[in-house]
């Protein structure tokens, strides 16, 4: 699948526009958290963290937890269905533009009111929320934001598969908690310090970022590349679609105490900050304290276990929903689709013997490229059905 940033889904500021018009603030009215906290599962969704939520008393509905979001973000289609309200004093319906990254085109999108969000035993009640088309094909129903847990220690512990808010605070005095600030946008986008090969560089922790890292290519002049760099997958935003180079570096990031060895890092040839995304995230527990002026993080793991990354590997292809269906996209330059005669516009009937719509996204879908090859049922034009063996494409070695 194409790469996915969420909330901004990019760098997003999903609510910057709205806050420039004065709008209500991104924290809840009130947080009602039980003395002991609560503790619900986590799922993996397009590699992103997955909690599921009740709105106003209906669901359960699925959201991923951003860090690059600062506040509630519902898709089109959950807004018309729980016909939510305008914030106080702002009329129903009323329209901002929703921007993925600085300078992009954005999209329309319409403020609006929750009486309540419930994830577990918690309770968030009078949230302002942006209802906002989502990236084709994600298969979930919105976002939760960095400011809806401002007064909850937050932690995503993506080994075990749970999200946990408590009471409290963090030791800085711990060798893995690390400071962060917020200067794109208060309440989201933390900026945390990490070392590349000794060298200091300022990383944005993106958990609605599906890719390793992201870094400026000017900002790694003089590393030694591994393998690459190569065309890579495009990255989805709410309002742009881009395509980047992926490579392996030479060399260990340190993450406080920790090392992300030989990282894959994506290309960026804007000069934007760097990102940490969640398929290195996931490597740790990760829990957010959120302070007046940033805040404080804590990225825990095992010690003397750095990380090592492991191959990328991927179908080579890309899927693009249209009208309901599932179509090939672009076929990645070098991948062995090439050679079975999939084609971009292709219908895609089956992955697995089964429809796309019950795999894509999940956990499942994901352990697709651990196998030699997948098979795909694809239509051409108006010819029949055809069952094809399409080989999984190493796009860089480990």
């Amino acid at each position: 699948m194409p790469a996915t940033r969420l909330a901004s889904l990019a760098t997003l500021m999903l609510g910057t526009a709205a806050a420039a018009q004065g709008m209500p603030s991104f924290t809840p009215d009130a947080t009602d958290l039980p003395a002991n906290g609560t503790s619900v599962p986590l799922v993996r969704l397009h590699e992103l963290p997955v909690v599921e939520a009740m709105i106003n008393g209906h669901g359960p509905y699925r959201l991923i937890v951003d860090s690059g979001a600062p506040c509630l973000l519902v898709s089109e289609a959950l807004n018309e269905a729980l016909d939510l309200p305008g914030p106080p004093g702002i009329p129903k319906g009323t329209k901002v533009v929703a921007r993925s990254a600085h300078g992009s085109k954005g999209v329309p999108a319409v403020v609006a009111q929750v009486e309540s969000l419930q994830i577990g035993d918690a309770t968030f009640t009078g949230l302002f929320t942006i209802a906002s088309p989502l990236p084709a094909g994600l298969a979930a129903d919105g976002v939760a934001g960095m400011g809806i847990f401002r007064e909850c220690l937050m932690t995503i512990d993506y080994p075990a598969g749970r999200f946990e808010l408590a009471h409290g605070g963090l030791d800085a005095g711990q060798p893995d908690v690390l400071t962060y600030t917020t200067p794109s946008q208060p309440g989201s986008h933390p900026v945390i310090e990490l070392f590349f090969n000794g060298a200091p560089h300022p990383f944005v922790m993106d958990t609605g970022m599906n890719r390793w890292l992201t870094v400026p290519e000017a900002s790694v002049q003089g590393a030694t590349y591994l393998y690459g760099p190569v065309e890579g997958p495009r990255l989805r935003t709410v309002d742009t679609t881009t395509r980047f180079r992926v490579a392996r570096l030479e060399g260990a990031l340190g993450v406080g105490p920790h090392s992300i060895i030989d990282p894959i890092v994506t290309l960026d040839t804007d000069d934007r900050q760097s990102v940490i995304g969640s398929r290195a995230l996931e490597h740790f527990v990760v829990t957010f304290d959120q302070l007046d002026d940033g805040g404080r993080v804590r990225l825990h793991r095992p010690a003397g276990t750095p990380v090592q990354v492991p191959a990328r590997r991927v179908l080579g292809f890309e899927l693009e929903p249209r009208d309901g269906h599932w179509f090939i996209g672009q076929v990645l330059d070098g991948a062995p689709a090439h050679d079975t005669g999939v084609q971009s516009g292709d219908r895609v009937m089956a992955v697995a013997g089964r429809p796309v719509g019950d795999l894509y996204g999940s956990a499942e879908w994901a352990a697709l490229t651990n196998a030699d090859t997948v098979k795909l049922t694809v239509v051409t034009g108006v010819g029949e059905p055809r069952t094809i063996e399409v080989p999984v494409f190493v796009l860089i070695p480990g």
